[in-house]
């Protein structure tokens, strides 16, 4: 495989797993959101202009021109609107985020990096239990130096492993 190759693919790996990541992590805003009753207009997949993508109920789910990152438009939530655009303006009161008691927004701006820590320990959970984790075998004493303090101390808790010298080990 040439360098070039080799630099393609490590970027495009990049590209997916920080795309998987922030996609995960915007899932958290916007599946607390939901829970809520909060209206989320969009929810996106990158960044930029819309590619395509699918409008259910209010929601535009969307793929968007850069990879890099997404996010999640939630109703009555202005703050970034230079980026993501006017937000609708026929919002009932009942499922705007700026309207909601402060604990529910905090809740869903903690959502996000509650999914990140979530994520991060069910990955390696589960290679743990797909591949299991490698255990040390307790230890063997096959040699004692004499007059020392193993010696002297004697056979308790010790095993000793015999020497076997023209049989093989069926155990090895």
């Amino acid at each position: 495989m040439s360098l070039l190759q080799s630099d393609v693919i490590g970027v495009l790996a990049f590209i997916f797993i920080l795309g998987a990541a922030v996609t995960l992590h915007e899932f958290g805003h916007f599946i607390v959101a939901k829970l809520l009753k909060i209206r989320v207009e969009t929810f996106s997949f990158g960044f930029g202009p819309r590619l395509f993508g699918k409008k259910k109920g209010h929601t535009d789910y969307r793929v968007s021109l850069i990879p890099l990152g997404g996010y999640v438009k939630l109703g009555g939530d202005e703050s970034n609107a230079p980026l993501e655009g006017e937000g609708a303006a026929d919002i009932p009161a009942r499922e705007r985020f700026d309207l909601r008691p402060r604990w529910q927004r905090i809740l869903v701006a903690l959502a996000g990096p509650v999914m990140n820590v979530i994520t991060a320990l069910t990955i390696p959970l589960v290679g743990a239990m797909m591949y299991g984790v490698p255990a040390t075998p307790a230890p063997v004493i096959s040699n004692l130096a004499s007059g020392g303090a193993a010696e002297t101390a004697g056979p308790a808790g010790v095993r000793r492993r015999r020497r076997r010298c023209c049989k093989p080990s069926k155990y090895r």
